[in-house]
């Protein structure tokens, strides 16, 4: 038995490692496809210029031109080699937001006691689709999948409804309305595949899916899961750790099926990487 809600480790930081490998090649992407189309564009200016030139027999205007092309060269051949050496990095402030969150949130679920095994970033896949959960536990009361949001201002929707939205006002007045696909949709979705590919491989146990909204600064008042609960900041670790603990499982695993359950998680989730 794993101790005290320890991940399989090896398999965990291989998976972590593979995760900001993904996640850095993502946010590098929009920016390489910003610069080579600005690349591009560069280097139809200088050949029509250089054309221009010829044609008005303006020798000192192709020279100014033959210096933009060298410098937007040097620029370029820095970025591959900045890129291909690792060191280049942009940061998006809504993606390391969300890792944040799912990071503040696996530390309670650390709080569990011995015998509940906790999985980040856990990815199975079933005909043919992929569900990537933020966090798993496994443990004697059974299998939860806990969906993570990062966002602020009031939250509006229903277990019913196929999209939710966010309100947000600014300081000095005014205000932004942002509508976004249900978290209670998304993580049902999440709990039928993870239960599916668990009993493709000899495991037949129900999946409890909820949903943890963590921002202090979110007004959850006007929201509603059904039989997915919802989880706030104010609710607390306490509520999220009780709430694990108390489930009346149908059937409860012993440590047998916990840490095979684990291991073929984790594994899945390496190979579909």
């Amino acid at each position: 038995m794993l101790a005290n809600g320890e991940i399989l480790c090896m398999q965990e930081q291989e998976q972590r490692s593979h995760r900001r490998l993904y996640e850095r090649e993502q946010k590098e992407q929009p920016l390489f496809s910003i610069m080579s189309f600005c690349a591009l564009g560069a280097i139809g200016i200088v050949v029509y210029a250089f054309l221009t030139s010829i044609a008005l027999d303006d020798f000192m205007f192709s020279a100014q031109f033959f210096v933009l092309a060298a410098l937007s060269l040097v620029v370029a051949l820095t970025y591959k080699k900045a890129k291909f050496n690792g060191a280049y990095y942009i940061n998006y402030p809504m993606i390391n937001a969300g890792v944040h969150a799912e990071d503040s949130v696996r530390n309670m679920l650390m709080g569990l006691p011995d015998g509940y095994n906790v999985i980040s970033t856990a990815i199975v896949s079933h005909d043919g689709e992929k569900s990537e959960m933020d966090l798993i536990v496994v443990g004697p009361t059974g299998v939860f999948i806990v969906e993570v949001k990062n966002i602020t201002g009031k939250i509006v929707g229903r277990e019913s409804d196929t999209n939710w939205r966010q309100y947000k006002t600014f300081r000095k007045g005014g205000g932004v309305s942002n509508e976004f696909y249900s978290p209670v949709k998304q993580v049902r979705t999440h709990a039928y595949r993870l239960k599916s590919f668990l009993k493709g491989n000899r495991i037949d146990v129900w999946v409890q899916e909820m949903v943890y909204l963590w921002n202090p600064n979110i007004d959850a008042s006007e929201v509603s899961g059904g039989k997915t609960p919802i989880f706030t900041d104010a609710d607390g670790k306490k509520a999220l750790l009780s709430y694990i603990l108390g489930y009346a499982a149908r059937k409860p695993l012993d440590a047998g099926t916990i840490n095979t359950a684990t291991s073929y998680i984790t594994q899945e989730s390496i190979r579909n990487i």
